[in-house]
């Protein structure tokens, strides 16, 4: 008898380990990508409160090479072809999402700020180019 409760003694420590690390266990993970407390629609996180450049609602436009394009509107995956409040997407390209409404045609652009634009550069001559001319 005297040996059993030796065993179990010893064991005890090993047994309360198991049992916390099993706890430990239980208690949901924190996503580390998640928002932190307090963001909201709305709230920007940018100094002085100044609002994001893209205030169109359209969040991130996926282009898949097998499937049909999608896009994150306001939050809200739409495949194109679906429909944002009562508007219908007709057309996503990689920069902008085209909506057709009772108002008409309704573009979102992802950075509507910013066009691309063909700059021709000039080229410079060298020094010793331009003194043998």
């Amino acid at each position: 008898m005297v040996g059993c409760m030796t065993s179990l003694v010893r064991l005890l420590p090993l047994t309360l380990i198991l049992l916390m690390s099993v706890a430990r266990s239980a208690e949901p993970l924190q996503d580390p990508t998640r928002p932190p407390a307090g963001w909201a629609v709305g709230q920007t996180g940018l100094p002085g409160g100044e609002q994001a450049a893209n205030t169109s609602g359209l969040q991130t436009i996926v282009l898949p090479k097998l499937g049909k394009p999608w896009a994150v509107i306001n939050g809200e995956r739409v495949l194109l072809g679906g429909k944002v409040g009562e508007a219908r997407v007709v057309k996503i390209t990689e920069s902008e999402v085209v909506l057709k409404g009772a108002d008409g045609l309704q573009t979102l652009k992802m950075i509507p700020s910013a066009e691309k634009v063909l700059v021709a550069r000039k080229i410079k001559k060298s020094k010793a180019a331009q003194q043998k001319e």
